[in-house]
């Protein structure tokens, strides 16, 4: 039986109720640790239908790992949330010591279909870590680090353990939004674990870690096991943007129906939060609209595209404008 962790605020619910359904129909004999980042979480998920979710409050973390108050005082609110992802596997597996092996997924992420591909091609690695597989045109993004942590599967062995504390340690002592020679956040310090650490596994299985910066990367015929929506907003209950590297060889037409069932997904826990919150200003109804944009960020190319794809939930349409 897999277990998973993962966190997330209030904010951020439809996504990590997304993500938590998606395992539910994919690998549902799994068990999911959630982070609650504040206090609407924990009360939304404690009368959610979830069984197999267990919560976790972020003062229990704090009170177990002093030293997350100090950064809590010199980080911004983002900053420090990066800071807890080592933190949070480390306690799971060595100070409460609920399993035996554990993955950490980012909540804006969606399966498509089971992961046991991605566990049976890890073996008895100790440590698992996700590639950016970032395209030639934007190579130049590994200097944000070589590897995302989107997953991460760490098994409970010593070698895990000094990998962790060595993490933690350093997202603890630095953990910011900048590029600041091998450090980047809590991701850049995924680049030094093959050389700091053994039985490092690194994901083969492209359909596992799809994201906007590798959507040209990928065989469409294939399987898709894991998209990481990275960038996607919600603006409105209709409107949702997504910044993404417009190439020539990208295929939004393959993306689609991945897409529209990512945004229905969405719409439907925004909905469920909706009735809890006893919010009627929105109905939802099937012939309603989603306008979803994808466009360019500079941070990725200099020049300026926008495609705008329009979704109802029978049908969903292409418009290309460049710019």
């Amino acid at each position: 039986m897999n277990k998973y962790c993962t966190y997330f605020s209030f904010e951020f619910l439809p996504f990590g109720l997304t993500l938590l359904d998606s395992i539910s129909e994919h690998d549902p004999g799994s068990t999911v640790f959630v982070l609650c980042l504040d206090s609407k979480t924990i009360e939304y998920l404690q009368g959610s239908k979830y069984s197999k979710v267990n919560l976790i409050e972020l003062r229990s973390l704090e009170e177990m790992i002093p030293e997350l108050l100090r950064a809590k005082a010199n980080r911004s609110r983002t900053e420090y949330f990066w800071t807890l992802t080592p933190c949070i596997i480390y306690y799971i597996l060595f100070i409460k010591k609920n399993c035996s092996c554990i993955t950490y997924l980012d909540a804006d992420q969606i399966f498509y279909s089971s992961p046991t591909p991605i566990f049976n091609e890890r073996n008895e690695a100790d440590i698992t870590i996700m590639p950016h597989r970032f395209p030639s045109k934007i190579s130049h993004l590994e200097n944000h680090g070589k590897y995302n942590v989107s997953w991460l599967t760490f098994n409970k062995t010593e070698n895990s353990r000094k990998c962790l504390e060595w993490w933690m340690k350093s997202c603890l002592d630095w953990c910011y939004s900048k590029v600041e020679g091998n450090r980047y956040g809590d991701q850049k310090y995924l680049d030094q674990f093959e050389k700091k650490f053994k039985n490092i596994h690194i994901i083969k299985h492209q359909g596992c870690g799809l994201a906007p910066w590798n959507f040209t990367e990928f065989n469409y015929s294939k399987r898709i096991i894991l998209l990481h929506y990275q960038s996607l907003r919600r603006l409105t209950n209709f409107f949702y943007f997504i910044s993404i590297p417009l190439f020539e060889n990208l295929n939004i037409s393959k993306l689609k129906p991945y897409f529209a069932t990512l945004i229905i997904q969405l719409r439907r826990n925004n909905q469920r939060i909706q009735i809890l919150e006893s919010d009627k200003s929105c109905n939802f109804t099937d012939d309603s609209l989603i306008i979803f944009q994808i466009f360019n960020n500079p941070y990725f190319i200099s020049n300026h595209h926008l495609i705008r794809l329009i979704f109802s939930f029978n049908n969903l349409y292409l418009r290309l404008t460049v710019k």
